[in-house]
């Protein structure tokens, strides 16, 4: 493996996984109806909504889950392992990205869950 895909490999995941840390952190703090009035929610919401408003005409909410959003993350899950093995040459069946964009999804929760907890 060359540097420039250990590079390229580096740059796009950490891009994508903040991206995806966002979103998450979005939905998780609509969740806990948490108050979007302070500078890091009106941060979270300013960055978030040129991508979710969209959505959200096309897919409304089911009860008190934001759909939009959690098919922004899965999206952007998705994006983040077919970029990831497009620049290792992998070979990527459909079942894989599916499922191993689900697994990102939900491992980004879990570490936003662990964060808050330390925090």
């Amino acid at each position: 493996m060359s540097y420039l895909s250990n590079a390229s490999s580096f740059l796009s995941q950490t891009i994508l996984g903040f991206a995806l840390y966002i979103v998450l952190l979005r939905f998780w703090m609509q969740w806990v109806r948490a108050d979007f009035r302070n500078p890091f929610g009106q941060f979270i919401i300013t960055v978030t909504n040129p991508l979710v408003v969209p959505l959200r005409k096309i897919l409304p909410s089911i009860g008190n889950v934001d759909t939009a959003t959690v098919l922004l993350a899965y999206v952007i899950a998705l994006l983040k392992v077919y970029i990831l093995y497009l620049i290792l040459g992998a070979k990527l069946l459909p079942v894989t990205l599916v499922s191993t964009g689900l697994a990102e999804v939900i491992a980004h929760s879990i570490y936003l869950f662990f964060a808050a907890i330390i925090i």
